[in-house]
């Protein structure tokens, strides 16, 4: 999601750092995280960095240790204003110029070691973005993930930058390749286990095994915390299983309970879970019911671009099975409009 809640996939699995130009490097740590400091950040001179934790040493007191996976975002000091331009644009949806941006931020934080990865990875992450969109670029994505992660083996980012790459590998229908990547996640980044036994269990629905996958996601939310994003995840791969398996009421109420357990501003789960509520009222046969939740990412989830271009083209078909033909042109050509290079305005 890239406006009202950054995601690549994550939500969350995209932020690189807030660059802003301050006096001291920050870390900031995700709602109700298990480390407690006061003001949910810790502000000082970050000592070292690895997949999974950063060394921190404040201003006053002793050096910490922060989980990565309690680490919502880290802002360092001293960043170029590209990298802030870069932020700025991959917020804004900029794909291409958010990636050449951080690529011109790495080049000018040469020495600045922390920095410079954040950068790097931040240019991986907007192409990734990018090659969600439009399928002719994944190859370019796919590339530059993993060259971080042959270059960066001990970034902070490692975790994240193999998720997104075995996300994006999935994308393209790369089960060999995503569930290669996965592997070597659960070996190389213990806390990202979990994430990855989502995406696992995504791989074999794929595959067709979707009584496999089910089976394994029942487990996986049954293990996580209520409410938790690796919970939300499980269930919404456990309704695209359920769907396909046409037990279509079932889905419906797994996919409706994630919906309403989200936080109603979280563009990438929202447009996620309504864009899979309108898949599972659309093979139901109830074709206005779908409309309605594709129509929802549209008005109040188009920051979530990926998700938003799949439930454009979704209205536009609906309304032409609804012999609105007008209303669904009308549709085709925002669609073509707001995402030329999507594999779905070049489907429609």
């Amino acid at each position: 999601m890239m406006t009202r809640a950054l995601a690549v996939a994550g939500s969350t699995l995209l932020v690189v750092g807030l660059a802003v130009v301050g006096r001291a490097d920050v870390v900031r740590l995700i709602t109700g995280s298990t480390v407690k400091v006061s003001g949910g950040q810790i502000s000082g001179t970050i000592v070292s960095e690895s997949p999974l934790e950063v060394r921190i040493k404040p201003a006053v007191g002793p050096e910490q240790t922060i989980p990565v996976d309690q680490i919502d975002q880290v802002t360092y000091d001293g960043v170029p204003p590209s990298f802030a331009l870069a932020e700025s644009r991959l917020g804004a949806g900029n794909l291409q110029e958010a990636a050449e941006l951080f690529g011109k931020a790495a080049a000018e934080a040469k020495g600045k070691a922390n920095l410079e990865r954040a950068a790097q990875y931040g240019r991986a992450a907007a192409l990734a973005e990018l090659g969600l969109v439009d399928s002719a670029r994944a190859g370019e994505a796919i590339k530059a993930l993993e060259e971080f992660v042959r270059t960066q083996p001990n970034a902070r980012q490692l975790g994240s930058a193999l998720l997104t790459l075995a996300r994006l590998s999935l994308a393209q229908g790369d089960t060999e390749r995503a569930a290669a990547v996965l592997a070597d996640l659960k070996a190389r980044v213990p806390w990202a286990a979990g994430r990855a036994a989502v995406l696992e269990a995504r791989v074999m629905a794929r595959k067709g095994d979707h009584e496999g996958s089910i089976a394994a996601l029942d487990a996986l939310v049954a293990a996580a915390p209520a409410g938790s994003a690796q919970a939300r995840e499980a269930i919404l791969a456990k309704a695209e299983s359920l769907v396909a398996t046409r037990r279509f009421a079932e889905a419906e109420a797994v996919v409706q309970r994630v919906i309403a357990e989200s936080d109603p501003e979280d563009d990438a789960i929202q447009a996620e879970a309504h864009n899979m509520l309108g898949d599972c009222l659309r093979a139901a046969g109830r074709p206005k019911d779908a409309l309605i939740a594709y129509l929802k990412t549209d008005v109040l989830y188009d920051g979530a671009r990926d998700q938003h271009a799949r439930a454009l083209a979704q209205i536009a078909e609906l309304w032409t099975e609804l012999k609105q033909d007008a209303r669904a042109a009308e549709v085709r050509a925002r669609l073509r409009q707001l995402y030329p290079q999507s594999p779905y305005a070049k489907a429609g």
